[in-house]
C-alpha cells in the first residue's frame, strides 16, 4: 500500500472511531470566565442522578438540552461526584454555548437545601454528618486532562456520550458556593434533619420550582427475595424457586423475574423492619401456616426447610439528609411529620446491622456486598435504580425490588393510585443574599445560569420529556422512575382505562402524569397523604 493510501485509510479509521462523538465537549480548554461557557453547580439528590443523565441525552424535538453527541461525563470515584459538559441544545436556555453542570450528591437531597441557605456555614444533619458545599474542581489540571475511557452508545431517544473515569476524588474537589439544588421532597421536609433546624427565614431565601415526582421502592438482596418468594408462593407455583418452571433470577424473561412472581410485604411489616421492631428474619413468617419464616423455608423444593445461616435483617439506609431516606422514613414511619412515633433504625443503635450510606450508588454496592456474603438485607432506593437479570454493572444483578401491599413500584400502579410511595421533587436556588453569597441572578453569569436552571426544571417536569426519560427505567415489572405533577399537568393525564405500551391516549408511558398529589394547593407537602386532583378521571 502506498503512503497516500495509508494516510487515507488512517483518516477513514479515525473518522469512523469518532462517529457520533465529533461534537463532544471536553474540559481541556475550560475557562469559567468565558462568556461562551455557562457553569451551574448543582448539589443534592442522587435519586434523580440517572434522570438528569437521561435528560441531557434526549434527542426528541422540544426536549434537546445537549446537542446530540456533544456530552462528556467526568465521574470522580463514584456516581455522587460528576461533571457534565456539552454544547447547549435548542431547549437548554444556552443554545450553542458550552454548558458545564457540576454535581455533588454525596450528602443527598439535604445538601440541595442546606448548602443554599447556610452559605459557607456547614450544616450538620442528625447523624452527625457535616453537609458542606464541596464540588469537583472543574479547573483542576488532572480533571481537565482526564482521557476518555469509554463511549456509552446511543439508544432509543438517548444520544451517546463520552465517559471520563477518574478513579479518585482526592485532591480533585474544592469548597465553593452552590448555585442551585435538587431535592426529592420540598425543602421544608428537611428542616428538622439539621442541627440547628432550618428556620422559616432560611427556607424563605429559596425560590422553589416543582419538577416530577420520584417513585421509590423497597429493595432486598436476592437471598431475601427468593426466600420471600418461597414463603409466599406454593411449591406448585412457577413463582416458587423450587418449582421446575421458576427459571432463574439470572435469566431474562423467566418467571423468577416477572411482576406476577414478585414477593410482597405489607407496609406495616416494612415499617417494623425499618424501625428495628422486627430485626430477625425468623420474625417474618408465612401468613398461610405461621410456621415457616424467611429464616427457615424450603427454597430448593425438596420438602425440607433451608435455614438461613445469619438470620439478622441487615439494613442499607441513607444518611438523614438524604431525600430517599426522608421519603422512606416519612412514608413508612411518619417520622418527619409526627411526634412520638417510631423512628428509623440507626447505625449508632445497631452498628452491626445498619449502615448509613452517603449516596444511592453506595446502597446498591453495599446491598451487593451483603448478597455476596449470602446475607438477607433490605435497603432504600428510588426506582431510577434498575435491577436486572444481567447487567454490565454486577451490583445491579444482586438485588430486586419487592411489592408493597401487593403492588409493584411501577408507573401504571402510581397513576392508578394503587402505589403511592412517591414524592414530588423540587429544584431551588437562592433568591436572597446568604452569608455574603448573592442570589443566583445577581452572581457573575447569573442570568445565564438561571436560564439553564429553568430549562432543567422544564425538561425534568414536562410529561413529554419525562416519557422519554423513563425509557431508561424499564424494569422487569414495568417502567418506573418519574411521574409528572398532577396539578401542573392535569390536562395531560392519560385517559381511562389506564394501560401501557398501547400507543393510545390511555397509555401512561406516553402520558406519565400522576392522578393524585401531596400538594393539592399547588405546593407539595411530604406529610400530606396523596389526594386525587379534581377533574382527573379515576380508573383502577
Amino acid at each position: 500500500m502506498n503512503t497516500r493510501n495509508k494516510i487515507q485509510t488512517l483518516a477513514a479509521a479515525v473518522a469512523l472511531a469518532c462517529a457520533g462523538q465529533a461534537g463532544a465537549v471536553s474540559l481541556s480548554a475550560y475557562n469559567e470566565a468565558s462568556t461562551g461557557i455557562v457553569t451551574l453547580r448543582l448539589g443534592g439528590a442522587t435519586a434523580t442522578e440517572s434522570s438528569i443523565v437521561n435528560m441531557l441525552r434526549l434527542t426528541t424535538t422540544g426536549a434537546v438540552f445537549c446537542a446530540p453527541g456533544s456530552l462528556d461525563v467526568y465521574r470522580l470515584n463514584s456516581d455522587n461526584l460528576r461533571i457534565f459538559s456539552c454544547t447547549g441544545g435548542a431547549n437548554s436556555g444556552a443554545s450553542g454555548k458550552q454548558i458545564v453542570i457540576i454535581r455533588n450528591g454525596s450528602f443527598g437531597s439535604g445538601q440541595g437545601v442546606s448548602a443554599l441557605v447556610k452559605g459557607t456555614t456547614p450544616a450538620v444533619d442528625i447523624t452527625g454528618t457535616t453537609v458542606t458545599s464541596v464540588f469537583p474542581d472543574v479547573n483542576n489540571a488532572t480533571i481537565k486532562a482526564a482521557p476518555a475511557t469509554s463511549t456509552v452508545a446511543a439508544s432509543g431517544s438517548f444520544a451517546s456520550y463520552v465517559l471520563h473515569e477518574l478513579g479518585t476524588s482526592t485532591g480533585l474537589t474544592t469548597t465553593v458556593a452552590m448555585d442551585a439544588g435538587v431535592s426529592d421532597e420540598e425543602p421544608a421536609a428537611f428542616k428538622n434533619v439539621f442541627v440547628p433546624a432550618l428556620s422559616s427565614s432560611d427556607l424563605g431565601k429559596l425560590e422553589v420550582k416543582g419538577i416530577s415526582g420520584v417513585i421509590f421502592g423497597v429493595p432486598v438482596t436476592n437471598v431475601a427475595y427468593q426466600r420471600l418468594q418461597a414463603l409466599q408462593f406454593a411449591s406448585t407455583s412457577v413463582c416458587n424457586p423450587g418449582n421446575a418452571g421458576y427459571g432463574s433470577l439470572g435469566t431474562a424473561g423467566s418467571n423468577a423475574n416477572s411482576e406476577a412472581c414478585m414477593p410482597s410485604l405489607g407496609r406495616d411489616t416494612v415499617a417494623a423492619i425499618y424501625s428495628g421492631a422486627v430485626s430477625d428474619w425468623s420474625e417474618v413468617k408465612s401468613a398461610q401456616n405461621g410456621t415457616d419464616s424467611v429464616a427457615s423455608v424450603d427454597i430448593t423444593g425438596d420438602g425440607t426447610a433451608d435455614a438461613l445461616a445469619d438470620t439478622n435483617i441487615y439494613i442499607e439506609r441513607r444518611v438523614s439528609s438524604s431525600g430517599t431516606q426522608v421519603a422512606t422514613a416519612t412514608y413508612f414511619l411518619n417520622q418527619n411529620c409526627a411526634v412520638g412515633g417510631a423512628s428509623f433504625a440507626t447505625n449508632a443503635e445497631n452498628p452491626t446491622r445498619v449502615r448509613e450510606n452517603g449516596g444511592s450508588s453506595d446502597v446498591r454496592n453495599n446491598l451487593a456486598a451483603r448478597q455476596d456474603s449470602s446475607l438477607a438485607a433490605i435497603g432504600v432506593l428510588s426506582t431510577e435504580t434498575v435491577f436486572a437479570p444481567t447487567s454490565s454493572t454486577a451490583a445491579l444483578t444482586k438485588s430486586r425490588f419487592i411489592k408493597v401491599n401487593g403492588y409493584a413500584p411501577n408507573l401504571l400502579n402510581v397513576v392508578k393510585g394503587n402505589y403511592d410511595f412517591y414524592f414530588e421533587s423540587t429544584m431551588q436556588y437562592r433568591k436572597a443574599t446568604v452569608g455574603g453569597i448573592s442570589a443566583l441572578t445577581a452572581v457573575t453569569g447569573g442570568t445565564a445560569k438561571k436560564a439553564v436552571f429553568d430549562a432543567m426544571v422544564a425538561r425534568l417536569g414536562n410529561p413529554a420529556s419525562v416519557s422519554k426519560i423513563n425509557e431508561g427505567f424499564s424494569h422487569t415489572f414495568g417502567r418506573a422512575g418519574l411521574v409528572s405533577n398532577a396539578v401542573t399537568y392535569a390536562a395531560s393525564v392519560a385517559a381511562t382505562p389506564y394501560d401501557v405500551s398501547s400507543g393510545n391516549a390511555t397509555d401512561v408511558y406516553l402520558s406519565p402524569v400522576a392522578t393524585n398529589t401531596r400538594g393539592p394547593a399547588g405546593t407539595p407537602n411530604a406529610c400530606i397523604n396523596p389526594v386525587k386532583v379534581s377533574g382527573i378521571q379515576v380508573g383502577n
